[in-house]
């Protein structure tokens, strides 16, 4: 019995009968007091995480579990996951779960959390150019030197233009037929 009076099964004090996930495939510890209710955004995360990763019947499992991405052994405790990455921040930006290098898994040293837009430009299949030496993403790129991102995927692809031009040329004042010849220039 636990300090609650509740019924531990397993060396991870897990209740008996609670099921965290859906259609059984984990069950999580009810001691720390996080997922009573199911309320906690940081549990939630940790949970979903998890689901994805190793239940097979997890719509996202395709993009994680079955490409091999795990959780690493210490982050199947709640309780550890918690203390490593500590409360997911609340605020008027949502942070979510990151993994910095997307070709390794969940683990303390590849994990931070993130703005949707960090999560954005986080993706393997983002498209990366290098503009005076800088690696960044298309999105990234069209911000910083205000020119839409279909414009410079368009000068590369379309009119062979490099990165760099197709980057810092300006935006409004190019036109196919007059400056496609300078750029090649």
């Amino acid at each position: 019995q636990d300090d609650e009076g509740g019924s531990l099964v397993g060396p991870s004090g897990v209740r008996q009968g609670r099921q965290v996930l859906g259609a059984g495939a984990m069950k999580g510890n009810w001691k720390h007091g996080y997922c009573a209710g199911g309320k906690s955004p940081t549990w939630k995360l940790w949970r979903d995480m998890r689901n994805r990763c190793e239940n097979p019947n997890n719509r996202n499992f395709k993009h994680y579990g079955l490409k091999g991405v795990a959780v690493c052994e210490r982050w199947q405790r709640f309780e550890n996951f918690l203390s490593d990455m500590g409360e997911r921040p609340l605020g008027p930006t949502e942070f979510s779960l990151d993994r910095i290098d997307n070709a390794k898994g969940y683990e303390p040293s590849n994990c931070r959390w993130a703005t949707n837009k960090q999560q954005s430009n986080n993706q393997t299949r983002n498209h990366i150019i290098t503009v005076y030496g800088e690696r960044l993403t298309l999105a990234q790129v069209a911000e910083k030197y205000k020119v839409k991102a279909p414009t410079i995927r368009a000068r590369i692809k379309r009119y062979g233009w490099s990165e760099e031009k197709a980057a810092t040329f300006p935006g409004r004042s190019w036109n196919k037929k007059t400056n496609n010849k300078e750029a090649q220039a």
